[in-house]
């Protein structure tokens, strides 16, 4: 019996959004909690009595139940659009062949529908997500035809070819990546010597500018201006006065020709002040000429509770740049500091210093930070940016990780998609990827890095919470904090690089920092970079680094090898002989199970000697020993020529069970069941967007429950079923983790 889906409270964030209770328009309520108007049912073609209108507002309905808030809107949308298409539609047509019925909604119509959209100036998004949703309904458990509207599987097996990033353009993103890397490893070590530093006193900074100066320091300074030829002009005369402590100076300033005077006192008594390297000592007094050292300020920052510490109230009315403008309006070390940063960075100044924004950078994550760290995780990983920014920091080595060589690290994170009526909306799928525990830049030290990073912002409460989101959704992972001026009421100080907002904006920032050029054009956009991270990964991990099919497929989460060889060959041509070669093997495959269902051995038979010792592969940590392979080095599952070069040895741990060369145990019963309990699973909830060919579960299944059927010894059968409840689970979902492990193996 399926759960019961419980929708999320719907909550205001921060007055920006109301809830809505009342509409004229039907109301209905998306997964996340939120209500949304079926504004359609006020468009001029809306019909109670239309069969299309009703069709589509039940399919509305249901699809709303099961999907986010984000993700129902367009197709929401994508109903008026439609409404407006049919309005022009019929106008062509003759009354038994106008648009009434949900069933005339064909491929071709559907197709006009897309053409006649972006030819009034539509995005392409909205008719794909209405033929999205559509599509779904078949799974909805709506008494409505299914349509075939060219969405889904039809497309997915012609994905839209994403060229890498290579040579020079690959180069200096790479360099970008690696440079900004290390600025923030600096940050790390930046924050130690703020640890270890003194904060400012309002006292000390003021220090210089309240003292009173000494008779002999004011003709250092006259002396200084004689020597170097300067004016001495009677206003910086008088002002240098008002800040000594001699009573004869003081009393000049009642006088006129206070030049005259003071030279005369100088020539008097000057040589008594004469020093070798004469200086203005007065200039410590102009605030303008305090050099903050930006370890101390920060400290004095953090001390005071600034910025994360005050309330948004606070800081709205007393730390803005009207609040402080001069020294006496200065209640503590903090007004002082933005005082200087903010008013006194005038370029006249002689001394330069960095804004508030530039020193809280320092020490705090910015969106560069956290949006480059995204996207060189992306590109270390394979992992799409949903899957870098769902990675769970407590939960990021996977149980194998132990099973791997010391300085290698299998991670893991995982996917949620969206689910059909009975399910429940968040069904994750684990994804992993194989990492350097010694590399500075690999995936699982870049993880470690942000979760060090964003440690100063963990656990506060975020000022505002975007819309359509929630706090969880804001990955404390992946904290940074927002420039000053959107720290306003409407704003917050901080949030999370999840947030799509922040990271486009932290990729645009990143790349107006950093010069990548590609064909002598300038990439500015986010989609120029994000969306070529996983090919240039693919290209550069088998063109470069002659990696491994099984690994790569591993990594980038295919079922099947020759998934992942498409991502290599990208062009259409080498699409379509990919998806022949498919199409053949598994034809061969299917003949092959026919015949006798599992080719390999069941138990010890006798077998004729081969050029290799028998291979018997075993689990780290596991009892029982999985199977045995005869010769590593002539697989016979179909494919397997395209996959494992001449002389290499074979580490399909995935394809065994369609090899000839399998070696079936007794001890590998436990397994098998385990094995078939995964494939039930996986063939039960399909990924999206799978091929028709890309899939071999289905066989696999068969192959397994066949062995299992078979097998001559029932008693054992339920020995080892016994065995696998007990220590379940005894594989992993995706068996590529054992390749890795076994190839690791063989080469130590």
């Amino acid at each position: 019996m399926s759960e019961t889906i419980k929708p999320l409270t719907p909550r205001s964030v921060h007055g920006l959004f109301k809830p809505i209770t009342e509409s004229p328009y039907e109301l209905v309520t998306t997964i996340d909690g939120f209500n949304i108007e079926c504004s359609y049912q006020g468009h001029h073609f809306w019909d109670v009595n239309k069969h299309i209108c009703i069709a589509l507002h039940l399919v509305m309905t249901v699809f709303a139940r099961t999907h986010r808030r984000g993700v129902v809107s367009s197709p929401r949308g994508g109903i008026s659009i439609f409404f407006d298409f049919a309005i022009e539609y019929n106008k062509t047509c003759s009354e038994p062949f106008k648009l009434w019925h949900y069933g005339q909604i064909t491929h071709s119509l559907f197709s006009r529908f897309r053409s006649w959209a972006i030819e009034n100036g539509h995005p392409d998004s909205i008719a794909s997500n209405l033929g999205s949703m559509l599509h779904a309904a078949a799974n909805l458990g709506l008494d409505l035809p299914q349509l075939n509207l060219g969405v889904g599987r039809t497309e997915a097996r012609n994905p839209k070819v994403t060229s890498p990033l290579i040579d020079g353009t690959y180069d200096a993103v790479k360099y970008a990546f690696t440079t900004h890397v290390n600025k923030l490893y600096e940050k790390i070590e930046f924050r130690k010597r703020v640890e270890s530093a003194h904060p400012y006193t309002m006292e000390e900074v003021l220090a210089p500018v309240n003292r009173k100066y000494s008779r002999a320091e004011f003709f250092e300074w006259v002396q200084m201006c004689l020597d170097n030829e300067l004016p001495l002009l009677n206003l910086p005369i008088r002002w240098r006065i008002k800040a000594s402590n001699d009573e004869e100076l003081q009393g000049l300033l009642q006088g006129k020709q206070i030049r005259s005077k003071i030279m005369k006192i100088y020539e008097a008594e000057g040589s008594q002040y004469i020093v070798e390297n004469p200086k203005d000592h007065f200039q410590a007094r102009l605030f303008h000429h305090w050099n903050p050292d930006p370890a101390r300020l920060v400290k004095t920052f953090l001390e005071n509770g600034f910025p994360m510490y005050i309330s948004k109230e606070e800081l709205a009315s007393r730390y803005t740049f009207e609040a402080n403008m001069s020294l006496k309006t200065c209640k503590n070390i903090v007004d002082v500091i933005l005082l200087r940063l903010t008013h006194f960075r005038h370029k006249k100044y002689p001394i330069q210093v960095s804004n508030t924004d530039e020193f809280l950078r320092m020490y705090y994550p910015s969106i560069v930070d956290m949006a480059c760290i995204v996207m060189f995780i992306m590109l270390q990983s394979n992992w799409n940016k949903e899957t870098v920014l769902a990675i769970d920091f407590s939960n990021l080595e996977h149980p194998l990780t132990g099973a791997v060589k010391e300085a290698v690290a299998v991670i893991q994170s995982e996917k949620n998609r969206s689910q059909g009526i009975g399910k429940p909306f968040y069904a994750p799928k684990e994804i992993i990827a194989v990492s350097s525990k010694v590399d500075a830049y690999s995936s699982y030290n870049l993880v470690k890095l942000a979760n060090e990073l964003s440690k100063p912002l963990a656990g506060l409460a975020f000022d505002a919470i975007p819309f359509i989101m929630t706090e969880d959704d804001l990955n404390q992972l992946f904290l940074c904090i927002k420039e000053k001026k959107n720290w306003g009421m409407r704003g917050g100080r901080h949030t999370s690089i999840a947030y799509s907002k922040a990271f486009n904006q932290g990729v645009t920032e990143f790349l107006r920092e950093y010069p990548i050029y590609e064909k002598g054009e300038r990439l500015t956009k986010t989609s120029q970079l994000t969306k070529r991270l996983r090919a240039t990964w693919a290209y550069q991990q088998q063109q470069e680094h002659g990696t491994s099919l099984g690994l790569l497929a591993l990594q980038m989460g295919h079922a099947d090898l020759l998934v992942t060889d498409e991502h290599y060959t990208s062009s259409p041509e080498a699409l379509r002989a990919a998806n022949q070669r498919l199409r053949s093997e598994l034809e061969t495959l299917l003949d092959l199970f026919r015949q006798g269902q599992y080719q390999g051995l069941l138990g010890y038979a006798e077998v004729k000697a081969v050029d290799l010792p028998m291979k018997v592969f075993h689990i780290p940590g596991m009892e029982k020993a999985l199977w045995a392979c005869m010769n590593q080095r002539n697989p016979t599952w179909p494919g397997a020529r395209n996959y494992v070069k001449p002389g290499e040895r074979c580490y399909s741990i995935r394809n065994c069970l369609h090899c000839k060369q399998c070696n079936i145990f007794d001890d590998s019963a436990p397994f098998l069941i385990q094995r078939q309990i995964h494939l039930e699973e996986i063939l039960d909830d399909p990924q999206e967007g799978e091929s028709d060919y890309s899939n071999t579960f289905s066989t696999e299944l068969k192959i397994i429950s066949s062995i299992l059927d078979n097998w001559d010894d029932p008693e054992l059968i339920r020995e080892a079923s016994r065995y696998q409840r007990r220590n379940s689970p005894l594989l992993p979902r995706d068996l590529e983790i054992l390749q890795v492990i076994f190839e690791e193996e063989d080469m130590q």
